[in-house]
């Protein structure tokens, strides 16, 4: 999880090359979160890494898979806001970095993105919240694979696009 977030940095570093100030505040805010969201809750993310690979009975009370779900989803959701902002923000500055319109889409494509990531740990901390136990870390854990939809659809978008765009 923390290369995934460290390559869409490095990719909007790579891209943009912004360093102004609602730049480096936006990434100061995205490492604060990150290392909110992973130290403090090493413990918690522990156990729904063992809930996955070492199901134990003893592992964690049903109760507490509300929580940790919600801890994970809302960090998740975090990580990917502050994301889609930085990409707003370069999208805003488009005729200063002076973006070609396939730049421009594909900065667009990535607020998208983001923002679609967003969603699907909000949904899985929703669901954590009122689906009951048993069924909770199976119906909240499983909404991760919906990751899949919006990155399909995003990255069919972004293909037909450059296809459009190649001459013979």
């Amino acid at each position: 999880m923390v290369a995934t977030i460290w390559y869409s940095q490095y990719t909007f570093f790579r891209r943009y090359g912004l360093g102004d100030f609602a730049t480096v505040v936006l990434n100061l805010v995205l490492l604060f979160v990150v290392l909110f969201y992973v130290y403090p809750y090493v413990y918690p993310l522990k156990f729904l890494f063992g809930l996955v690979f070492q199901p134990r009975a003893d592992a964690i009370r049903d109760q507490d898979v509300p929580t940790l779900f919600l801890i994970y989803g809302i960090g998740f959701a975090a990580v990917s806001l502050v994301l889609a902002l930085l990409y707003v923000h370069a999208f805003r500055h488009r005729a200063q970095l002076q973006l070609t319109p396939w730049e421009e889409f594909v900065t667009r494509l990535s607020v998208a993105d983001n923002l679609a990531m967003m969603c699907v740990g909000l949904l899985s901390a929703g669901l954590a919240q009122v689906v009951p136990a048993p069924y909770t870390a199976t119906v909240a854990g499983f909404a991760y694979f919906s990751i899949a939809l919006p990155k399909t659809i995003i990255g069919s978008m972004r293909g037909r696009r450059a296809r459009s765009l190649v001459t013979v």
